[in-house]
C-alpha cells in the first residue's frame, strides 16, 4: 500500500504540470480581437514559465497530495464492498 501510495504521488507531481496547462487553456476567456491568450500548449508553457517561473507548473499540488490518497481509499473501500456484496447476492441466488 506504501509502494502504491509513493508511486501514485510521484506520479501526480510528474504530471501535475501538463494538469495545469490543460486547466490554463480549457479555462481561458477570449480576448476582444477573438484570440485565445494560450493559443498552443507551448505557448500556455512559455506564458506560465515567463509569468510565474518554475513554481507555478506546481501551484495547488499539495491540495493534490492530500486528497489524492483520500479519494483512492474511498474509491478501493467502495469496490472491495460492492464486490463483496455482489459475491454474497450471487451465492444466495445460485444455492
Amino acid at each position: 500500500m506504501a509502494f502504491g501510495g509513493a508511486a501514485g504521488a510521484l506520479a501526480q507531481t510528474a504530471s501535475y504540470p501538463l494538469d495545469i496547462v490543460r486547466r490554463r487553456m480549457q479555462t481561458a476567456r477570449r480576448r476582444v480581437d477573438r484570440t485565445y491568450p494560450y493559443p498552443t500548449i507551448a505557448a500556455t508553457l512559455r506564458t506560465v514559465y515567463r509569468s510565474e517561473g518554475w513554481r507555478g507548473f506546481f501551484k495547488g499540488l499539495s491540495m493534490n497530495w492530500v486528497k489524492g490518497p483520500i479519494a483512492v481509499g474511498i474509491s478501493f473501500a467502495s469496490y472491495d464492498a460492492i464486490k463483496s456484496a455482489l459475491r454474497d447476492i450471487s451465492l444466495t441466488l445460485t444455492t
